[in-house]
Order: C-alpha cells, then structure tokens, then sequence
C-alpha cells in the first residue's frame, strides 16, 4: 500500500531526523564541556597575573608617592635653608643702613653743635691720652 509505504518513509525520515538532531544536542553538550574547561583552564592562569599586575601596580603607586613625598620634604628644607639666608643677608643689610644712619646722624650733630675751638680741644685731648 502506497500510503503506509509513504508513512514509513516519513517515519523513518522524522526518526533518522530526531536521531541527527539528539547526536547534534550530544555533541553540542560536549563542545559546551571543552569550552567550560577551557575558560576555566584560562581562569586559572589569568588570577595570578591579573594579581601580580595589582601588586605591581600597588607597589609603583606606593614608590611614586613615598618619592613624591621624599621630594616635597627636599624642597622645603631648601626653601627654609633659603628663607633663612635670606633673612640674614636682610638683616645684616639693615643693621648696616642703621649704623650708616646714625653715624650720619652723629657727624651732623657734631658738626652744627661743635665749635671749631670744641673741636680742636676733642683732637687734643685725644692725642694726648694716646701719649702724643
């Protein structure tokens, strides 16, 4: 009978296509395995080198600062070395101007306040203490 004989065919078709399909899901499932391993081979070697390049990191950012701070402390002692240089030489200059100052001051008091007589007698008497 032609009608079952096409049925079995077609029965026989949907079987061998089931039967590809279950062999196509089985192999799928294994590729899913090897796959699942090997990302988890690759996590295996990556942990330790994305934890090596953390601690590298760690360290540069530990070394920069602790350089940076090494470097910030250097310019300060020389800014206050500096500073204190400075000062001095400030002092030192106006120590000078007031001593300019008052010898001026002194000269010009003498000037107008002794005599010429004054004067000589001053000369004088300071010739004869030093045994003139």
């Amino acid at each position: 009978d032609p009608l079952v004989s096409s049925l079995d065919e077609r029965k026989s078709k949907i079987q061998i296509a089931i039967q590809e399909a279950e062999e196509q899901l089985e192999q799928a499932k294994t590729r899913l395995q090897e796959a699942e391993k090997q990302s988890s081979q690759l996590q295996l070697v990556l942990d330790p080198i994305k934890a090596e390049a953390e601690s590298s990191a760690k360290n540069l950012k530990d070394s920069i600062l602790a350089q940076g701070k090494n470097d910030i402390e250097a310019i300060t002692v020389r800014a206050k070395g500096q500073i204190f240089s400075l000062e001095g030489q400030i002092k030192e200059e106006i120590f000078s101007h007031v001593i300019d100052l008052a010898l001026k001051r002194v000269q010009s008091q003498l000037e107008t306040n002794l005599s010429q007589d004054m004067q000589v007698k001053i000369i004088d008497a300071n010739i004869s203490r030093l045994g003139g």
